[in-house]
């Protein structure tokens, strides 16, 4: 570990790891979220914020994850239309960045619908 990293860094970012890592078990695993989405998403950042902040992140941090382990009667599926996003927003302003990376991957100008939850 980086010996210039602060003490009270360090914990904040091992508080943080360790909830969202208990909060993913309780999601994925258990299928019994205990947290709000918008809880765990602000945790998120706050940790993603800090590894870049001070360039470190823990060994097995959350925010090298996605989701958890999957099933072997998964097999990949090809879409006809890509998905493109599971990113997550808060604000309006991100919303129409959204859509402006969007189109432009798509090479399109007209309007677009989208399912969001």
């Amino acid at each position: 570990m980086d010996k210039n990293l602060p003490e009270k860094v360090v914990e904040r970012m091992k508080e943080l790891a360790s909830s969202l890592n208990k909060w993913n078990h309780d999601y994925w695993v258990l299928n019994q979220p205990s947290v709000e989405d918008t809880v765990y998403d602000k945790h998120l950042k706050e940790l993603e914020e800090l590894e870049k902040k001070y360039n470190f992140i823990f060994p097995g941090s959350p925010t090298q994850k996605v989701g958890h382990s999957v099933s072997k009667k998964f097999r990949p599926v090809v879409r006809k239309i890509p998905m493109l996003s599971l990113d997550s927003v808060d604000n309006y302003e991100d919303l129409l960045r959204f859509d402006e990376r969007v189109k432009k991957i798509l090479k399109i100008e007209q309007e677009i619908d989208y399912v969001g939850e």
